[in-house]
């Protein structure tokens, strides 16, 4: 394919002045494991002000793989006015819409500005503590400061106050039924055995947009993974929580995910969806990444001839009109620059062109049709690009070979409908495949992972429970305890032991056993100190087990 040098002019934002004094957020918080290194923020979901690389894939490459990625929001209102909040990065040019903090008018958004950080070690620590039934160790401090629901720690941590709402902040184990997190009363973060969460909270109240926004709150949760296998390794799963506080009730909403791809350099990005799989996928044009010389105008580096393949998949729905399952309603690009179909350009300031394109719809209403870009199919479809890359009679980038352009694109979710102060919930994943046989790679793996990661992500949704009586699980035996050397670790069934972990109880890993692959073994602690240690299995089945073990002299 030939590619074009293309230079970009950026544009300053219009407006600098915000509704309540309210700032833009700034923050910006590293998540790392196995295979990534990605940057968050509030605005944007990825977002590197620095230095232009927030989605890093594999980690050890250096390489990023998607440039920005934002919520937009569609709603009418009880006049059936059109009301739309969004967000795009399209080098430089749009008005904020997303602002730190609940949807309040007397909510701090500089306060708000962070996310909020969760470990699975500081939680497993906590949860082991709690399983005599009282609390005999200090709280971790982001145990202690976890923004759940009416929090009364929260202001001691973070300075501000933690909000009470009847449909409530981030998630916990809600012990005695109160709704209100307290974690001296033996309450917990849910964190459905990732390695690292973080949580924000924003809102389209001081949105400085050309149209009205929708008037609704976000709460998103990202999660992390480091040596749990290969599906999850390769995998973020994001959490988002929808709450109308329009002050009445919104009809015919629809909600994307806008990703900016930049799969190492952008110039020569191809992408393409699998609708029944509910998957959106990125990859590259040819065989090289960047021009001849794996060079790039607006990436200092490339991924060369080593190219992996990412995908973006639903792992659980929003709910539809009748609580049906809302999966992937469209999936449709527009572009930015050179265009031959003006339709397929995104350089209005109507809300209408803006919610075709939520309903997949080009720009001026008319359907995209298979085979067709921008115009010249006669089939109408919601997906564009829907065939497999390596399916040489399908319909897909790598048959069509569209010119050079500089494209976003958005997966869609519409329709439905709530009530003030009503929430609706979706979880997607972004997961990567390493090193993918380029070009017209074939997608089946990605298809496999992603698969494989949502059955294991609803298997632990579906069987999270709120008992913490972990030392009385008789699937795990620990003996002797307390001990002064030798401990026997053994489990029951045809389960087997993959992986142990010891830490103590500031956090610190003091030993670790890797692909154990057997039912029974034993530790020599004769070397440690005395004190109380918490010891952290899990299983070849991925069950995992929190045991706190004392060493005496």
């Amino acid at each position: 394919m030939c590619k074009l040098f293309i230079s970009i002019f950026f544009f300053s934002c219009l407006n600098n002045s915000f509704a309540q004094d309210c700032p833009s957020p700034e923050s910006e918080t590293q998540q790392t494991s196995s295979q990534f290194n990605v940057t968050h923020g509030l605005g944007f979901i990825w977002e590197d002000k620095e230095e232009n690389r927030p989605f890093v894939y594999p980690s050890r490459r250096g390489v990023s793989a998607i440039r920005a990625g934002a919520f937009w929001v569609a709603g009418k209102d009880s006049n059936n006015n059109l009301k739309m909040t969004h967000q795009r990065g399209d080098f430089g040019i749009g008005r904020k819409s997303w602002f730190a903090g609940p949807y309040d008018p007397d909510t701090n958004c500089e306060f708000w500005d962070r996310m909020f950080e969760l470990s699975k070690t500081d939680l497993d620590i906590f949860k082991a503590d709690l399983a005599d039934g009282k609390i005999d160790d200090t709280i971790p401090i982001s145990i202690m400061g976890w923004p759940g629901n009416g929090n009364p720690h929260f202001t001691t941590i973070h300075g501000f106050e933690m909000p009470n709402s009847e449909y409530g902040y981030a998630a916990f184990e809600d012990v005695d039924g109160d709704k209100i997190y307290d974690p001296e009363k033996g309450d917990f973060p849910i964190n459905n055995g990732t390695d690292h969460s973080s949580w924000s909270i924003t809102n389209d109240l001081f949105s400085i947009a050309n149209f009205p926004s929708v008037g609704v709150e976000i709460q998103l949760t990202s999660n992390t993974f480091n040596q749990q296998g290969k599906t999850l390794d390769n995998s973020i799963v994001y959490e988002v929580k929808l709450i109308n506080k329009s002050g009445g009730r919104l009809t015919d909403m629809g909600f994307t995910i806008w990703i900016s791809p930049g799969l190492g350099c952008v110039e020569d990005d191809f992408f393409g969806c699998s609708p029944e799989n509910n998957l959106a996928y990125i990859y590259n044009a040819d065989d090289l990444d960047g021009y001849p010389t794996a060079s790039c105008a607006l990436s200092d580096i490339t991924y060369g001839d080593e190219i992996p393949l990412i995908g973006i998949k639903v792992l659980k729905p929003f709910q539809g009109i009748d609580n049906e399952m809302l999966n992937l309603s469209s999936f449709i690009y527009y572009n930015t620059i050179l265009d031959p179909a003006p339709i397929t350009m995104l350089n209005t300031d109507s809300p209408d062109a803006r919610y075709n394109f939520m309903n997949g719809l080009w720009r001026d209403g008319s359907p995209m049709t298979v085979g067709g870009i921008g115009v010249g199919g006669n089939i109408p479809t919601k997906y564009v690009f829907s065939d497999p890359p390596n399916d040489e009679d399908g319909w897909s980038m790598c048959t069509a070979q569209p010119p050079s352009n500089f494209r976003m694109i958005m997966l869609n979710f519409t329709p439905f409908e709530l009530d003030h102060n009503e929430s609706n919930t979706m979880t997607f994943s972004v997961t990567g495949i390493e090193d993918v046989q380029h070009p017209c790679p074939d997608i089946t793996p990605l298809i496999e992972r992603t698969d494989a990661l949502e059955e294991i992500w609803n298997d632990r949704i579906l069987t999270s429970t709120s008992s913490i009586s972990i030392d009385q699980d008789h699937d795990l035996k620990i003996s002797p305890n307390p001990t002064s050397d030798m401990i026997s670790i053994s489990l029951t069934g045809k389960d087997k032991i993959d992986k142990i972990e010891l830490v103590n109880l500031q956090g610190q890993l003091i030993m670790i056993l890797s692909n154990v692959g057997k039912a029974s073994l034993q530790m020599d602690l004769s070397g440690l100190n005395c004190g109380t240690y918490i010891l952290l299995v899990r299983t070849e089945l991925d069950k995992n087990y929190n045991h706190r073990v004392i060493k005496i002299n």
